[in-house]
């Protein structure tokens, strides 16, 4: 009998993916609220993609376009919260 069963290594490597998913994005929305020099935001913007990024690549199976495209929407949505919306216009 195997120390640990399948279906409770996929139970819990769903439940490492989920809780990924929806805390890397709020908690990075969160970080950037309260931080006021913007080297150091950008630095938390770069930081927060590469770490989405990597979860998106170990943990799907998304392919290398796949991953860019989300990874770009990532930050798109990042740089609003840094910069605000009218950061693009102008």
């Amino acid at each position: 009998m195997p120390i640990y069963q399948d279906k409770r290594i996929d139970q819990f490597m769903r439940l490492v993916t989920v809780t990924l998913a929806c805390g890397l994005p709020v908690a990075s929305i969160f970080v950037l609220h309260f931080i006021v020099n913007q080297t150091v935001r950008l630095a938390i913007v770069l930081a927060m993609s590469v770490a989405f990024a990597l979860c998106m690549a170990l943990m799907t199976t998304a392919k290398t376009h796949e991953i860019f495209g989300a990874t770009s929407t990532y930050v798109l949505a990042l740089s609003i919260e840094t910069f605000g919306f009218f950061f693009f216009f102008f």
